[in-house]
């Protein structure tokens, strides 16, 4: 029951000759709770009078298992509240044993990192422990409320930290990903708190201006949002991506175009389109074959049209989004029925549209990726759509000056052939066709070849996720979708989920966005079905149209 005691008692030791036996560190009170229950045989009714606190150190102590497993047990299910989880989660690292205490107070932390983000408790932690709490990759909360939790830690944080603690804290919050009007609003207290409390470090008043500087960038430059989006820890995190597909296979006129997500959970449907780009952390935008142009929010679930076609007179151009603005390139005239070189630029802010550029080749059914403020765009079908145009393309919209790459790829640069992903100086070229995948780096103008899939000429669609490329659809989908780690050069499988409902016959894009304000987990249990939440676009007169759900 007890190997402390056991050993004390045993031949030999002075214990077993004296009438009196002194233990000092416990009150006398404990030590009669702890010999009572191993005289009573570990009897759970035995009416002990100390906290389950205090007899967890004296059980640990005196080495009394069964005492012990009762003491974290209690503690676990009747003892953690708001006020005391920061204790019990310190004490729960006192002793390597404490498993079953600290997976609890770890657990509830978690569950309940909102409510604790404001109180001052955190502030008694290590800066080890504190830190190890949000680096949990079972914290899935609005980033504010890591914010929150990280100025309130400062604040109230006691003992003096050093420099490089302060910026390890820091780091650990990810302000770009906070929202546009709280983020600038934590990131005044947070510079009040600096200030005041952290003026004598340089390196953290440098720190916090670096924050300011890449937050403002992030949010003027959807191709970073889109990039980043990975470090989510909403609650909804893993329902990154977003399947955009046809699911019809008769005439064109009765394909139904879908959105599913990652469970496979339809949440609208949508004018029929094969040209999508992404714009930011929950926008799209797509142009049907009428030249109409929309923009859809996945958080709110709306679809509103651009622009008539009537203003953007021609089909099968190209979309990309760039800071503040959609591009429009390229596409068939409606007036002279063949490929224009004409870029147009409309501007979210005052909503105009205008002509920006031309091309230096008209090209339809081309694609195109932002990198570094400029519009990269490959290939595409000539005016007669029955050859393919290998050239490459460079936009600069502060110029409005076309330049061509030169390059030795003879890939079939077509949105039906090929998908171009990624970010940066980290571009990919995936082709459908021979599962060629090119890395193209903006900065030298080099298009060079990285590796050849056989995963790339079976998938439906191909998606940059962090240091990976994703081959969505592929047959290996069944035991998770398969993958390039682009740092080793090696094809795994990985367990994220992108659903490619069977019926869809053509994937038109996978989307990674910032995920909706419901998802199928907070559904289920309510007294609304799944089909209340399936969504359609109801089409009025007007130019905006709504997602019922």
């Amino acid at each position: 029951m007890s190997p402390y005691f056991s050993q004390m008692f045993s031949a030999g030791m002075k214990e077993t000759t004296e009438n009196t036996i002194e233990i000092i560190g416990f009150p006398p009170s404990i030590v009669k709770d702890c010999l009572l229950f191993i005289y009573s045989l570990g009897d759970k009714t035995a009416q002990l009078w100390n906290t389950w606190e205090e007899l967890l150190h004296a059980s640990t102590y005196f080495q009394i298992e069964s005492l012990q497993a009762i003491c974290e047990t209690e503690i676990s299910t009747t003892q953690l509240t708001l006020d005391s989880v920061c204790n019990f989660y310190e004490i729960s690292q006192q002793d390597p044993s404490y498993v079953l205490l600290k997976s609890s107070c770890e657990k509830f932390i978690i569950k309940n990192f909102v409510h604790l983000a404001s109180l001052e408790e955190f502030g008694t932690f290590s800066v080890e422990t504190f830190l190890s709490i949000l680096e949990d990759e079972n914290l899935q909360v609005e980033e504010y409320w890591v914010g929150v939790a990280v100025l309130n830690y400062l604040t109230a944080r006691n003992e003096k930290l050093d420099e490089e603690q302060v910026l390890e804290i820091l780091s650990a919050v990810h302000f770009p990903m906070i929202h546009k009007e709280h983020g600038a609003h934590l990131q005044e207290q947070f510079l009040d708190l600096v200030t005041s409390k952290y003026r004598e470090m340089e390196k953290v008043q440098r720190c916090m201006e670096e924050i300011i500087y890449e937050t403002e960038s992030y949010h003027s430059d959807p191709s970073m949002q889109i990039e980043r989006i990975s470090k989510l820890r909403s609650p909804n995190k893993e329902l990154n991506f977003i399947t955009i597909g046809a699911t019809r296979t008769f005439m064109m006129e009765s394909e139904k175009l879908q959105i599913f997500d990652a469970y496979g959970f339809p949440l609208a449907e949508l004018p029929f389109s094969k040209i999508f780009c992404n714009y930011g952390e929950s926008y799209i935008f797509m142009a049907d074959y009428f030249g109409n142009l929309y923009e859809f929010d996945f958080l709110n679930l709306n679809l509103q049209k651009v622009v008539d076609c009537e203003f953007l007179p021609r089909k099968h151009m190209g979309v990309i989004a760039l800071r503040d603005s959609v591009f429009v390139f390229g596409g068939i005239d409606n007036v002279t029925c063949k490929a224009s070189d004409k870029i147009n630029q409309y501007c979210f802010a005052d909503k105009s549209w205008k002509e920006c550029g031309k091309l230096q080749e008209g090209v339809q059914d081309a694609i195109a990726i932002n990198s570094n403020d400029k519009l990269y765009i490959f290939g595409g079908f000539n005016d007669s759509m029955d050859i393919l145009c290998q050239s490459f393309q460079c936009f600069n919209p502060s110029t409005g000056e076309t330049t061509l790459v030169k390059h030795e790829c003879n890939d079939l640069f077509t949105r039906e052939h090929v998908r171009v992903v990624g970010y940066g100086e980290e571009i990919y070229v995936v082709s459908f066709v021979d599962g060629k995948i090119h890395h193209f780096n903006p900065e030298k103008l080099e298009l060079e070849e990285f590796y050849e899939s056989s995963y790339a000429k079976e998938c439906k669609d191909v998606v940059k996720y962090k240091s990976s490329l994703l081959f969505v659809g592929s047959p290996i989908e069944s035991n998770g979708v398969a993958a390039l780690d682009l740092e080793n050069k090696v094809e795994t499988v990985t367990s994220i989920k992108i659903y490619v409902p069977a019926e869809m016959y053509r994937c038109m894009k996978i989307v990674q966005w910032k995920p909706i304000r419901f998802s199928r987990e907070n559904n289920e249990g309510s007294e609304n079905s799944m089909d209340d939440f399936v969504s359609d676009i109801s089409n009025d007169d007007d130019d905006s149209f709504s997602i019922n759900s």
